[in-house]
């Protein structure tokens, strides 16, 4: 492979190869509220066949704070990517959300390469939610054909592309309860 490379993965940061982790490369980490992390997963398990979770919200929440899931305990995941910031840029989803044009400015600071503005407004609007999901290249809409998802009524990769959507799934008193579990190990990110 020729160099730079670019690696997407879901990895525990001690799961790494050590030669990623000992090299110095730089790696973007994209963490989420926990609450979202938690209904973004629970529709993607309904989803995805290699899963084919049938079971409630409540239960798979319970799993998920138990980190009885895969790529879980999720506490632990983002605490081994913020313990590393020397050379991971942790950015949280809801900063890019919030002002995508101050992300791919600071992403591209810590990996070096200078933009103009006409480049950051061409990466703003080419990462937008509406476009991702529009764009075969990044909407996994392939995923259909293979067998991989068990249809559309269990909805597409790319669902919804918002911030709180855990309101519609978590009461104020579970909400309260998932926050206190999420800080037990980590420092509050928001």
């Amino acid at each position: 492979m020729s160099r730079p490379r670019f690696i997407k993965s879901h990895l525990h940061y001690h799961l790494l190869p050590e030669s990623t982790r000992r090299s110095g490369a730089k790696v973007l980490y994209v963490y989420r509220d926990a609450r979202d992390v938690c209904v973004s997963y629970y529709h993607y398990a309904r989803m995805i066949n290699a899963h084919k979770y049938r079971g409630t919200f409540a239960e798979f929440r319970d799993s998920f704070r138990r980190g009885a899931l895969v790529f879980c305990p999720y506490r632990e995941h983002v605490k081994g990517y913020l313990e590393h910031s020397d050379t991971v840029l942790c950015l949280s989803y809801e900063q890019m959300h919030q002002d995508r044009g101050s992300v791919v400015r600071k992403v591209a600071d810590f990996l070096g390469v200078s933009l103009s503005e006409a480049d950051v407004d061409d990466i703003v609007k080419n990462t937008s939610f509406e476009v991702m999901k529009a764009n075969p290249d990044t909407n996994f809409r392939h995923w259909e054909s293979s067998g991989m998802v068990s249809g559309t009524e269990e909805g597409t990769f790319m669902r919804k592309g918002v911030v709180g959507d855990w309101r519609n799934y978590f009461t104020e008193e579970e909400s309260e309860a998932f926050l206190k579990w999420r800080n037990e190990k980590v420092a509050s990110l928001e």
